[in-house]
């Protein structure tokens, strides 16, 4: 199994980062599929979807320690059927990443550290926040701060946000091999605190939504 790592938070989510290595059928091997399941999967054409989709499954039996069935809202927000774990997962660089919390809504984010965020830098960051970035020029930072609002998006899982102006991120130090900082979600003139966690895992940053 080619699992990067897998360990529990403060919070008390569990996380886990996968480097997808394997074929299409040995992922399959690792798992039973419902019906439901095996329906969703065939209708996926692209190898590199499929693995990725076979290896969230993989990760999250994993790490809930039993078979797990994934269903999905409205929304499109992906829910265990067994609603044990609220979950989240995500996928870049040939990683996929997957956190799951018992009682809190979650979500994760996991994006490689490549230039094409600096061409649409202007559509997720508010002006505040592009000045932060040095005007893009910070490439870490410009990753962190939308893999940020990707996550903080995927928590609240519900109608389309405004990256820019609907979602911030909160200053914050230098950027370290892992640590944490801030972000809001704002919405109908209030404002909701979200305490995200980061770390680098290779040539990805990953992001995740803390229960704290």
């Amino acid at each position: 199994m080619a699992i990067i790592k897998q360990r529990v938070l403060k919070d008390g989510s569990h996380l886990g980062i996968w480097q997808v290595d394997e074929s299409v059928e040995q992922l399959r091997s690792m798992l039973t599929l419902s019906p439901e399941e095996e329906s969703r999967f065939s209708d996926l054409i692209n190898e590199q979807r499929q693995k990725e989709w076979l290896t969230a499954r993989v990760l999250l039996n994993q790490l809930s320690g039993e078979t797990e069935l994934v269903v999905y809202d409205a929304f499109r927000k992906p829910h265990l059927e067994s609603g044990r774990f609220h979950i989240s997962i995500s996928h870049s660089g040939g990683k996929v990443a997957v956190i799951m919390h018992p009682t809190g809504a979650t979500g994760i984010d996991i994006q490689q550290i490549t230039t094409k965020v600096w061409r649409i830098r202007h559509k997720f960051l508010s002006a505040s926040e592009l000045e932060a970035c040095e005007e893009g020029e910070d490439l870490e930072r410009l990753v962190l701060y939308w893999s940020a609002k990707e996550a903080i998006y995927k928590c609240y899982g519900r109608k389309q946000l405004i990256f820019a102006t609907e979602m911030a991120v909160q200053p914050f130090g230098s950027i370290e091999s892992e640590g944490h900082f801030y972000g809001k979600l704002l919405l109908a003139g209030t404002e909701k605190v979200m305490h995200l966690g980061y770390e680098k895992s290779g040539t990805c940053f990953l992001v995740y939504v803390l229960n704290t």
